[in-house]
């Protein structure tokens, strides 16, 4: 009916408040679960016994799980010489898996598109009829953080030990709150993949990031310009079909 790995709600939607409340009911005497989907099945319960819910459900967008599975289908660590064609890069988002063998995660694996550099050919290979090795790794920019909120440091430093298990090492650190939009140190006539996440933004002027970054996007809530600041702002995107 829908896939748990991606949910997006407005505040005080009643369609997750009663699912919020089955899931309660669930637990409150259990200490396992009797099924792998149970929380699939939970909320198809809802929608079927609340008219209300059914009804909220019936108008949210369906986009098929398909696409953001793709990458994992094709297996993660193949070859993306031979399977990198055949991901729609279209897809709003790609579901991956932490469950790889990191030390098989060679420098021309399908994995590695996603974070930055899905234009560069196998590594020792040039381009046809160019003559130019592959992307520096060196151009890669990460984001750096001033403010005093932990959350805040442990993405950035999430992001930094994903590229890490591939080799990378970013060379430019840009102030995800103060810098995206100036970007100094950038080099003006180089494309610079950067893998972006976190609350965007608090200083307006310096978005959207400077037109040489190249966004490499993980979940990033959005705040209007003028809007008035709220607890949360959620990415409405979702994805349908459980796997």
């Amino acid at each position: 009916m829908l896939s748990s790995w991606f949910l997006a709600a407005e505040p005080g939607c009643p369609a997750i408040a009663e699912w919020a409340r089955a899931v309660y009911d669930y637990w409150s005497a259990r200490e396992t679960a009797d099924d792998y989907f149970w929380f699939h099945r939970l909320f198809q319960s809802v929608c079927e016994s609340n008219l209300r819910v059914a009804r909220l459900w019936e108008r949210v967008p369906k986009i098929s799980a398909d696409g953001p599975h793709r990458i994992q289908h094709l297996g993660m660590l193949s070859d993306a010489a031979t399977t990198a064609p055949a991901v729609d890069r279209s897809t709003p988002c790609f579901k991956l898996t932490y469950r790889y063998d990191q030390a098989a995660a060679g420098p021309d694996c399908l994995l590695r598109r996603p974070i930055g550099l899905d234009d560069a050919p196998p590594r020792n290979e040039e381009r046809p009829g160019e003559g130019a090795p592959a992307r520096d790794p060196s151009d890669l920019a990460s984001l750096s953080v001033s403010t005093e909120n932990l959350g805040d440091h442990i993405q950035a430093q999430a992001g930094l030990e994903l590229l890490a298990r591939f080799g990378l090492s970013p060379r430019i650190a840009l102030d995800r709150d103060f810098e995206l939009r100036s970007a100094p140190g950038l080099d003006p006539e180089r494309s610079h993949p950067i893998l972006l996440n976190g609350w965007f933004k608090r200083d307006s002027p310096e978005w959207p990031p400077h037109p040489r970054l190249e966004p490499q996007e993980r979940p990033a809530p959005l705040e209007p310009v003028g809007a008035a600041r709220r607890p949360q702002q959620r990415d409405l995107r979702a994805s349908t079909r459980s796997d």
